[in-house]
């Protein structure tokens, strides 16, 4: 049994103290996810799919907080996957879909690649400052070609060399940030 002065017992109180000072601690991380989770969030399905050949849009108009404040994004808003990423050969990517805070569409990619689609949903971008995530799209290329974006089509799309497979999950991303930042339950 630990008594009020065993070593347990001031390791506990000392850290129970400093919880909320220091970042690394499992009480600030709870804390930060929450605020994410409340203050940045959409309020609805966006239902993102291929918008032409090369870029994603939301088929649905929704409602979303961003820093606690309710706004609204219009149907068929285009999240441009740019030109400067390249998926090598065989490999997955994966873009995280979000709103800046003037309600502009961001598409982040992921720096790496990855050998299963998997591994990259475990390495999705964390979310940008003032972000609010709307969800996601993994990418995947042939046997024996690469994929570059803005040069070569999503699944279902023309021009260059199409990927073979392009998912769209649609919504909030906290299962996401949940299970990346806490483990999976």
């Amino acid at each position: 049994m630990a008594t009020s002065g065993s070593t347990y017992t001031r390791k506990v109180r000392a850290s129970v103290a400093n919880a909320t000072k220091r970042p690394e601690s499992l009480v600030w991380q709870t804390m930060s996810i929450l605020n994410q989770l409340t203050l940045y969030r959409a309020l609805g399905n966006p239902g993102f799919a291929i918008n032409t050949n090369f870029d994603v849009a939301n088929a649905n108009a929704l409602s979303y907080l961003n820093n606690g404040v309710l706004k609204t994004l219009a149907a068929t808003t285009v999240f441009d996957t740019g030109t400067t990423k390249v998926i090598a050969a065989n490999r997955w990517g994966i873009a995280l879909l979000s709103l800046n805070a003037s309600g502009a569409a961001v598409l982040t990619w992921a720096a790496s690649d990855f050998a299963t689609e998997a591994a990259a949903i475990a390495a999705l971008s964390a979310v940008p400052s003032a972000n609010t995530p709307l969800g996601y799209v993994t990418v995947l290329t042939g046997a024996g070609v690469t994929w570059t974006a803005g040069t070569d089509a999503l699944q279902g799309g023309t021009g260059g060399t199409p990927s073979v497979t392009t998912k769209y999950t649609n919504g909030d991303v906290d299962p996401i940030i949940t299970t990346r930042e806490l483990g999976t339950p």
